[in-house]
């Protein structure tokens, strides 16, 4: 079109071209080019004698933990004391964006970093239900960056005896015992077993003898009673506890008359260690004490049983925080 033609029309002159300015774009980050650019640093860490033994040192088997659910494990502040230990604080948990909710799970990445080196990616995760008021979101968010520690440490070998089914078979012999739902009865869930006091080892595989117990200081004998033997009447050093019965003897006990058989059968009773060997005992030494005993010390020995039982059960589960 002519100058002309364009005045005619009334134009003078053509409009500039107005140009936007670029945006940028936002690239989705190619994570294989990520993780090729850390292949490098694969396997750089140095760790001293010192440190390697503090990391690598075996698992304390009387911190180790039992779910529910039998499944074995750690808790996670001790993670953190060997890390401590054997770094300082020239490691941590980098977190990959904020925690995501899956279903009734917190999932959470996080890459391990040690001395400035990424050493491992893992994602850590947690259950959570919105209905429990004893765990928020964020307790939740916490309990995946715990899961994440553990299975950074995991990565890199420490405690790996945790995952070796010989060590958490002779674990569960040893620590952990099965005991009925408190919350359902029809239910059976593990638990750890109570702790056993070095002066009382022995009483796992057998009864404690009188020397035994003579050779104990009475002070010593009571708080280990106390802390023991949930449930029962504190113990004396000095033998049983048991005022002198006047049930009638009733039954024969062969050379023993019934109430000093039932002191016997009591005292073995309560100096067991945990729920397995009280109901071991019971299984192979029940039907004999029926026989032998009048009835009325068999029924205040099968009370007995019920009350240690019920003990071992309520501690254990206060042990677990209830749950």
């Amino acid at each position: 079109m002519s100058d002309e033609i364009m005045k005619s029309e009334g134009n003078t002159e053509l409009p500039a071209k107005v140009e936007e300015p670029k945006q940028p774009q936002t690239k989705m980050v190619d994570f294989g080019a990520e993780i090729e650019k850390l292949l490098p640093l694969v396997g750089t860490i140095q760790l001293s004698d010192t440190e390697k033994s503090i990391l690598y040192a075996p698992v304390d088997e009387n911190l180790v933990e039992i779910r529910t659910d039998g499944l074995v494990y750690l808790p996670w502040m001790h993670y953190v004391t060997r890390l401590r230990n054997a770094l300082g604080i020239s490691w941590g948990l980098i977190p990959v964006g904020f925690p995501k909710t899956k279903g009734d799970m917190v999932l959470w990445p996080h890459w391990f970093i040690i001395r400035g080196v990424p050493v491992s990616f893992v994602i850590g995760e947690q259950l959570w239900d919105s209905n429990n008021k004893r765990m928020s979101w964020s307790d939740a968010s916490e309990g995946a960056r715990s899961n994440a520690l553990m299975r950074a440490c995991k990565s890199i070998g420490i405690t790996l005896e945790l995952w070796d089914p010989a060590f958490i078979r002779q674990w569960i012999s040893k620590f952990a015992t099965q005991v009925p739902d408190p919350k359902k009865p029809d239910k059976i869930i593990w638990v750890k077993s109570v702790a056993i006091h070095p002066a009382l080892e022995r009483g796992v595989e057998k009864m404690l003898t009188p020397e035994d117990r003579l050779g104990m200081e009475a002070a010593e004998a009571v708080k280990v009673a106390n802390e023991l033997f949930p449930g029962s009447e504190v113990i004396g050093p000095t033998g049983s506890h048991m005022p002198p019965t006047e049930i009638p003897e009733g039954k024969p006990a062969d050379t023993s008359p019934s109430a000093t058989l039932f002191v016997k059968y009591h005292d073995d009773m309560v100096r067991f260690a945990h729920i397995s060997i009280l109901r071991d005992w019971w299984l192979k030494n029940g039907a004999e004490a029926e026989l032998k005993l009048h009835p009325n010390h068999f029924k205040l020995l099968v009370e007995l049983k019920d009350k240690l039982r019920q003990g071992f059960i309520d501690k254990a589960m206060k042990e677990k925080g209830g749950k």
